[in-house]
C-alpha cells in the first residue's frame, strides 16, 4: 500500500462518443483521456514506483473539506505568530520562549530574521508533509492534522492572551 502519492488529473474531460451501431456512450480508458494518474508514489519500504490510483477530490466531501478547513487553520496561525513575531522584534531577544528561538535570534544578533526563516521553511515542510500524507492515507492525514490544528489552537490562544 502506497505511502506518499502525487496524483495529476488531465484537463480533457472524458468525452462521449457514440459506439458504432448503437446509442449507448462510450468513455474512453485511456488514461490521457481524463483519468487520474500518479506521477510518483514512495511505499512503506520508501520504494518509488508509480502505481495505484486515486480518487479524485472534492470540497463536497465532508473529509476533504474538513482537511482543507484543518490545513488553512494551521497556516493561519504559523503566519499570524510569524507576524506578531516581526511585529514585536525588538522585543523578542526577551519575550521569546522557545529555547531554539533564543538561540537563533542571539545567533543572528538580536535579530529576527533566522527564527523567521526557520518558521518558514518548517511549516512549509509540515503543510507539505500533511498533504502528501492526507493524498495517501486519508484517515491517517485526517487524524493528524486534527492534532496539529489542536496544538496550533493553543498556540494561538497563548499569543492571543497570555
Amino acid at each position: 500500500m502506497p505511502a506518499l502519492m502525487l496524483t495529476h488529473s488531465s484537463p480533457r474531460a472524458p468525452q462521449e462518443q457514440s459506439v458504432s451501431g448503437t446509442d449507448r456512450p462510450f468513455v474512453p480508458t485511456d488514461p490521457s483521456r481524463g483519468a487520474r494518474r500518479p506521477l510518483w508514489c514512495v511505499d512503506d519500504q520508501g520504494i518509488l514506483s508509480a502505481s495505484g490510483a486515486r480518487r479524485p477530490h472534492s470540497l463536497s466531501n465532508v473529509s476533504d473539506a474538513s482537511f482543507a478547513a484543518l490545513w488553512l487553520f494551521i497556516a493561519f496561525v504559523s503566519v499570524w505568530d510569524s507576524y506578531l513575531t516581526l511585529a514585536f522584534r525588538y522585543q523578542m531577544r526577551l519575550a521569546e520562549l522557545n529555547p531554539i528561538g533564543r538561540a537563533l535570534i542571539e545567533l543572528n544578533g538580536g535579530d529576527v530574521h533566522y527564527l523567521l526563516a526557520t518558521k518558514l521553511l518548517g511549516t512549509t515542510a509540515a503543510l507539505a508533509w500533511l498533504m502528501l500524507l492526507y493524498e495517501c492515507r486519508r484517515q491517517r492525514g485526517l487524524a493528524i492534522a486534527t492534532a496539529v490544528a489542536s496544538f496550533q489552537l493553543a498556540l494561538l490562544l497563548f499569543l492571543t492572551f497570555a
